[in-house]
């Protein structure tokens, strides 16, 4: 998909009743990679990413009667030379997600602007792709053995609590596809002891220190 807005939609209750699929997101930004990944009939796997999509001023939580999803924003699977591109995320509350509130996933050149991130999981989390011999394969499906290199990621002013499953902030590259010119500034980060901010494999980027860590 090209060219999306989604706004002042609310995302309310979700229900992993086999306690199988916390990593289920509310709005999944994914490619037309395999038919493992996308079963259901008719579908062109031609490997088309998202680009130029813009999620502001939504709500996710729980319903009700029901939970809250696996991930407010993300992404779960890959190909090794394709990207989600030019991706804003901004203005937006998710509450109490099981893992993150957003998973950039193989995304570059994004925006997480002023979100409200309350008993979350974790919070942001930006990852190449995995090695592991399915998000690592190219567009024409031959094993590379690699991950993608990210770039341009603007984390500002958002608002972050919870960290019982992982690192409130989390930047994942390594010496062989580090994540390249990311900003965090102005973030307000409300921490498990052991979580926090966490940044690897990063190269051209930029820690603030307006971004505040409380427990």
């Amino acid at each position: 998909m090209r060219n999306i807005e989604v706004r002042h939609c609310k995302f309310l209750g979700y229900d992993d009743r086999n306690g199988e699929r916390a990593y289920s997101e509310a709005i999944q930004l994914d490619l037309a990679k395999a038919r493992r990944v996308f079963p259901w009939g008719g579908s062109v796997f031609d490997q088309t990413t998202c680009q130029e999509i813009w999620i502001h001023h939504n709500n996710f939580g729980p319903s009700e009667t029901k939970g809250s999803w696996g991930r407010a924003v993300g992404s779960h699977s890959a190909t090794a030379d394709r990207w989600h591109e030019r991706i804003f995320v901004s203005e937006n509350v998710m509450n109490e997600t099981l893992q993150w509130a957003v998973r950039a996933y193989s995304w570059r050149d994004v925006v997480l602007y002023n979100n409200r991130m309350k008993s979350c999981g974790g919070g942001i989390a930006i990852h190449p792709n995995n090695v592991d011999g399915r998000n690592d394969t190219d567009s024409k499906n031959r094993p590379t053995g690699r991950s993608n290199p990210i770039r341009n990621f603007l984390i500002m002013q958002n608002t972050i609590s919870g960290g019982n499953y992982a690192s409130e902030i989390r930047l994942k590259g390594d010496e062989h596809s580090p994540i390249t010119g990311a900003c965090l500034r102005g973030n307000h980060v409300e921490s498990y002891p052991g979580r926090g901010v966490l940044v690897t494999g990063s190269i051209n980027s930029l820690i603030d220190k307006e971004t505040a860590l409380s427990r």
